[in-house]
């Protein structure tokens, strides 16, 4: 009763019919958001189909894969659309680019102990360059574990990694363990200033 009453209530105040709405929930509730958070939830997704390129259902599907893959408490979510909107606005990619992306890199990103906010940038920046998400994701999610697999291990490629970052391995490793995503960001620019140097990118 609960619920019908807040997709009733909602109906009013946004431009979706009830019957899209409940769509929404029950994706949702399929997908597993809890009872408590189910009409919060189905606002977020219903607000980012009218706001984003993504479809209110699509936009609900993608946020609660996304939020279990990185293990994001489910009150959060406003604030995990409020994210892919700000970024879909201001980086040359759309809402959905950044989502499919995110959603591809997650599973990599949340292993090395990326958060919620650098696996979406990170998405956003890839998409932005034009990179797709099928090949895009799984390159870079491949890439992501070969080096925490060398740091973990120090293998090696640890040297090799870290000499392109521009650090020793020790300085390298203990980079990515403390923040991955800033690790990761110091090896792609060093990738761009090899190049300026002229070093084989392709051979490296």
């Amino acid at each position: 009763q609960m619920l019908r009453q807040g997709i009733r209530d909602m109906a009013k105040e946004i431009p979706a019919a009830r019957e899209e709405i409940a769509g929404v929930m029950e994706a949702a509730g399929q997908l597993g958001i809890a009872t408590e958070h189910l009409l919060t939830f189905t606002r977020v997704a219903v607000d980012m189909g009218v706001a984003t390129d993504l479809a209110s259902r699509d936009a609900a599907m993608a946020m609660a894969r996304f939020a279990n893959i990185m293990q994001t408490p489910q009150e959060e979510v406003s604030r995990l659309a409020s994210t892919v909107v700000h970024l879909g606005n201001n980086v040359a990619a759309t809402e959905s680019e950044i989502m499919n992306m995110a959603l591809r890199i997650a599973g990599a990103g949340h292993v090395v102990g990326m958060t919620e906010a650098q696996v979406l940038g990170l998405a956003a920046g890839l998409s932005a360059l034009g990179i797709r998400a099928e090949m895009g994701g799984s390159a870079i999610s491949r890439a992501m574990i070969a080096i925490a697999q060398e740091v973990e291990t120090s293998g090696d490629l640890l040297e090799e990694f870290a000499r392109v970052a521009g650090m020793s391995a020790e300085q390298f490793a203990r980079a990515w363990r403390e923040d991955a995503a800033g690790a990761l960001v110091a090896f792609i620019e060093g990738l761009a200033t090899t190049r300026a140097e002229g070093e084989n990118l392709f051979g490296l």
